[in-house]
């Protein structure tokens, strides 16, 4: 497995007296390797667009930037990042997602959230099936957050 991580630096509220803006982070593990997991841009769009009539849906612009720590086997050129990040309401633990605008590719699953989340059963059949339920269930969800690039 990949000992890439990706920390997600994003924005504090600078209101805040004497917050330090820099101290929201979240480290994802990597999940790249040679078959990119994609992501229909359709789901994306549907999470976005129903988070103006879903208050369990939260879309917003506070991701400033993303560092890549340690080396990929392979250059990607990302274009940009989004992370969606999820609760379901039979369960306390939160979950996410750490997606990429690769050129040449599109929308592909970069990482996972919480650091120590089991990976060997991500493939593009099981994330599409947790899209879709997203999408059409999200009556199964406490919070459903996406956080898009300024």
């Amino acid at each position: 497995m990949s000992s890439v991580r990706f920390k997600v630096v994003l924005k504090g509220n600078e209101q805040e007296e004497g917050s330090n803006t820099d101290s929201l982070t979240l480290t994802f593990k990597s999940i790249l390797s040679s078959n990119i997991i994609k992501i229909p841009s359709h789901y994306i769009s549907s999470l976005k667009s129903m988070s103006e009539h879903n208050e369990n849906i939260i879309s917003f612009q506070n991701l400033k930037e993303v560092i890549m720590i340690g080396d990929l086997s392979r250059d990607y050129i990302i274009n940009y990042y989004i992370v969606i990040l999820y609760s379901m309401k039979s369960e306390d633990e939160r979950n996410g997602f750490l997606i990429a605008n690769i050129k040449k590719v599109g929308d592909g699953l970069v990482g996972i959230w919480p650091f120590n989340e089991e990976t060997e059963y991500f493939n593009e059949d099981y994330i599409n099936q947790k899209f879709n339920d997203f999408v059409n269930h999200q009556d199964k969800y406490k919070n459903l957050v996406i956080i898009n690039p300024n």
